[in-house]
Order: C-alpha cells, then structure tokens, then sequence
C-alpha cells in the first residue's frame, strides 16, 4: 500500500509540476508577447514621435529659407529678362542702322547713276552687245535718262516712307 501511495503521490506531484510548468511557461509566454507589444508600440511611438519631429524641422527650415530662395529666384528671374530686353533692344538697333546704311547706299548708287560718264559695263562680249544695241535704242527714244529719273524718284519716295517710319517711332511711345 505504501508502494501505491507512494506511486499516486509520485503522480499527483507529477502532474502539479507539469501544471505548474504549464501555468508557468504559459504566463512567461504571454509576459514576453506582452514586453514584445509594449517595445513594438514604444518603437512605433518612438518613431513616429522622431517622423513628426523632423517634419517639423522640415517645415520650419522652409518658412526660414523660403524667403530667400524667392529672393533668389526672383534676381535670376529680373537678369534673364533684362538680357532678353537689351538683346531686342540691340537686334533693333542692328535693324535700324542696317536701314539707314542701305537707304544711305542706295542714294548714293542712284545719284552715281545720274551721272553719265559714256563708259560701258564691264560684262562679257556675248552679254554685251545686245546691252550696247538696246543702250543705243534708249538712247534715240530718250528712254535712258527717263530711266535715271524713275529711279531717282523711286528713291525719294523710300525717303519720305523711312522719314516717316522714323518719325513715328518716337510717336508711338508717347
């Protein structure tokens, strides 16, 4: 009998060890799933907390460095245009100058035409002598200094038009 007793206790030990065990192991696992949640949501915070953080940097940094940066952009922005004006300006000035010059060479050709100096134009001899026939034609029908009159009077119009293109510019402003 006392091999019995001695063998229910032996097993009444045994299995409050192993429910001891079991409570035991079950409480030490659901502590570290609980240690392992509250260091989760520690880090979560943590980050989160250390996100807004540097988000607030970020926007801070922005409103200081902001204004400048306009300021910045703004100066490069008043540099492009004030080259693009001088570069019209210029391209105008280069387009006027290049109007007066050829107006300017175009009397001056005209008025070098209106003078006879009884040479012939230097071109080859096939070329030139239907020229010296029709120049002789002109010159009986008196067409050669009708010609040079045409011309001249041509001239003097483009004259009045440049003058008053000219005039006009300075109109337009006002």
């Amino acid at each position: 009998m006392l091999a019995k007793f001695a063998s229910y206790l032996w097993g009444w030990l045994t299995n409050l060890f192993n429910s001891f065990a079991n409570w035991l192991g079950g409480a030490l696992n659901s502590l570290g799933t609980a240690i392992s949640n509250m260091f989760q949501w520690i880090g979560n915070l943590l980050g989160t907390l250390f996100q807004g953080l540097l988000t607030g940097i970020e926007h801070i940094l922005q409103a200081i460095f902001k204004p400048i940066f306009d300021i910045i952009a703004a100066f490069f922005h008043f540099i492009v245009k004030l080259a693009q004006v001088l570069i019209d300006i210029l391209n105008i000035l280069y387009q006027f100058v290049h109007l007066l010059l050829s107006f300017a060479w175009g009397i001056v050709h005209t008025l070098s035409g209106l003078v006879y100096n009884n040479s012939s134009p230097a071109a080859p001899s096939d070329v030139l002598s239907p020229f010296q026939h029709m120049q002789t034609v002109f010159a009986a029908l008196q067409l050669d200094n009708l010609a040079y009159v045409v011309r001249f009077g041509i001239w003097m119009l483009i004259a009045f038009g440049v003058i008053k293109i000219i005039g006009n510019l300075g109109a337009s402003g006002s």
